[in-house]
């Protein structure tokens, strides 16, 4: 999904849930340039420890 910057702005927190929500990345631009992009964060695994 892209979002000029000054759309960005004004719904960054909706915008930012649908990232979460739809774990796709979004681009900004910036005149019609790509200039940043917000993506989900992967959830770490957790570290699983053999005990003998």
């Amino acid at each position: 999904m892209n979002i000029n910057a000054a759309e960005f702005k004004a719904k960054c927190l909706k915008m930012l849930d649908e990232v979460a929500y739809t774990d796709e990345p979004l681009t900004i631009t910036k005149r019609d340039k790509p200039f940043a992009r917000v993506m989900p964060i992967e959830e770490e695994q957790p570290r699983r420890f053999l005990v003998t």
